[in-house]
């Protein structure tokens, strides 16, 4: 027997973006952010989501979503997500970002998103038994 490779991999997307009240999304947000809102003043509020996409062999990519912005139960890390890869055997042999976009400047008083999104991709392997 000689042992081969398989490999998987994890995308991982952030975004961000503004709501206001106007947006349909404000009827989204629970009560107390809502209350924080009109507590603060707020112009507006950052809405931030993350998605996590696995890719494992001989399955279907499997995607997770957060919304980091208030609903804690959904929270999650890449870390522990690339944390979860490695515990099932899998080791990282290689990231990229393929798409990260950072703007600076008046970083967010001008209505312009600043740093994201955000989009990186991680990529394992580990070995597998061939019968070849």
């Amino acid at each position: 027997m000689r042992t081969v490779w398989e490999y998987a991999q994890l995308d991982w997307q952030l975004t961000s973006r503004r709501i206001q009240k106007s947006d349909p999304d404000y009827a989204l947000l629970p009560q107390d952010e809502k209350e924080k809102w009109d507590e603060h003043s707020w112009a507006y509020y950052k809405w931030v989501e993350q998605h996590v996409t696995v890719r494992l062999p001989g399955e279907e990519a499997t995607t997770s979503l957060q919304w980091q912005s208030f609903d804690a139960s959904l929270r999650f890390t890449v870390l522990s997500k690339v944390q979860e890869l490695g515990a099932d055997g899998w080791e990282l042999v290689s990231a990229r970002d393929p798409e990260t976009r950072v703007e600076v400047g008046r970083a967010g008083l001008d209505g312009v998103p600043v740093g994201t999104p955000i989009r990186s991709a991680f990529y394992f392997k580990r070995p597998k038994d061939a019968d070849d």
